[in-house]
């Protein structure tokens, strides 16, 4: 059984949508992880992910925005995912500089982390 995992991301202008593919690229390369992409205003319930990364382009008051709503609608399901929130990563969005892709630090861990999750950590 998979793992599933969400990428999620905030754009007005669509950049970061190609760094979320890069990004679900990367995750889905461990294996038992089954990531989706979604823009981050059409994120409703995380409930059937074990772990989200979330990323927008820093500053953008949409972004923060959408995270503000994300994380509220959300309260009660995120202590127990493992959760990502990353703004401005570099190579990524309006970055010029590309390189390799590195995933930033897992900023919440849940108590009790399954084996795929742990790995993709």
């Amino acid at each position: 059984m998979s793992t599933r995992v969400l990428v999620a991301y905030a754009t007005k202008s669509g950049c970061d949508s190609s760094c979320a593919i890069d990004i679900a690229t990367e995750i889905a390369s461990v294996p038992e992880l089954e990531v989706d992409i979604q823009p981050l205003s059409g994120v409703g319930s995380i409930g059937p992910y074990s772990a989200v990364y979330v990323g927008w382009w820093y500053p953008s008051t949409a972004g923060d925005r959408e995270l503000r709503r994300f994380l509220t609608a959300n309260a009660s399901l995120l202590p127990s995912r493992s959760i990502w929130l990353v703004h401005g990563h570099p190579g990524c969005g309006h970055d010029a500089r590309r390189g390799d892709l590195k995933l930033t630090r897992l900023v919440v861990t849940p108590s009790e982390t399954t084996p795929a999750a742990a790995g993709a950590a």
